[in-house]
């Protein structure tokens, strides 16, 4: 489940399993120890079975019930062998590198701590497909073969913990929530010539033309194949928040009468 919502946030610090022998752990309330580790303690599992997770994120401690230690269990999804149940959600950050959107060193102090975690998989937050799909300066872009390298290296402490990874591609249409984004030149394009119905920076989108279809769609394709380059497991299309996929969707931001346009 989320752990942290909103921008700069480290979403999860550290996780702890529970002993599956007949206890379980619970947090007290000490807090932390010198290593910035919660305090745990044992105590009788009860009659009900399951566990606890002890999750640290920017709001301090959290114990949760979980329904069953199945959740602790490995899994394996494809191919893809996970050490437990629990995947870190994505959350932007937004520490990308303001022009080339490559992962900044912020982004590796961010996510490192992730990687230690203990979670099964994670869900990096979203990278846009194309210079022009950004939402916000700080994002992550995935539209250029020199980026490969910053990602493998942003993806070093999870190979070292056996944790795989998948990333979000993107594409933010008209949902563009930075007016510095808007520079002479920058045209923001969707299904229609419909403002976003949260727009608060008067963008007012081209609609994409027929024949540019093909085009986007192996945007997203070339940035999925840059992810399996740089080590991802996988990839995510982010296709909710209002985001171009989702501006497609919806009738209130397709207004077209072609082939993407009309009940799904």
């Amino acid at each position: 489940s989320r752990t942290g919502r909103g921008h700069h946030r480290n979403p999860v610090q550290r996780l702890t399993t529970p002993s599956l022998g007949g206890k379980r752990r619970s947090c007290t309330s000490e807090g932390q120890d010198a290593g910035g580790r919660a305090h745990c303690s044992r105590s009788r599992r009860g009659s009900s079975g399951g566990g606890w997770i002890v999750v640290r994120t920017v709001h301090g401690k959290v114990a949760k019930r979980v329904a069953s230690p199945k959740c602790f269990e490995p899994l394996e999804l494809r191919g893809i062998r996970l050490n437990n149940h629990f995947v870190a959600a994505p959350v932007a950050s937004g520490t990308g590198e303001e022009h080339s959107g490559a992962p900044s060193s912020r982004a590796r102090e961010l996510y490192t701590p992730l990687a230690a975690s203990g979670v099964g998989m994670v869900v990096l937050e979203h990278a846009a497909v194309r210079a022009d799909g950004k939402v916000r300066r700080g994002q992550f872009l995935l539209d250029r073969d020199d980026l490969v390298g910053a990602y493998s290296t942003l993806l070093e402490p999870f190979r070292e913990a056996g944790t795989p990874v998948v990333i979000q591609l993107n594409h933010a249409g008209s949902a563009v929530k930075d007016s510095k984004l808007l520079v002479p030149g920058f045209v923001a394009v969707s299904a229609s010539s419909v403002p976003h119905p949260r727009d608060e920076i008067g963008v007012v989108p081209r609609p994409l033309a027929e024949r540019e279809m093909p085009l986007l769609v192996e945007d997203f394709a070339a940035a999925a194949r840059r992810a399996l380059q740089a080590g991802f497991a996988g990839v995510e299309l982010h296709a909710c928040h209002g985001f171009l996929l989702g501006q497609f969707l919806s009738p209130v931001t397709n207004h077209r009468r072609d082939a993407y346009g009309g009940d799904i």
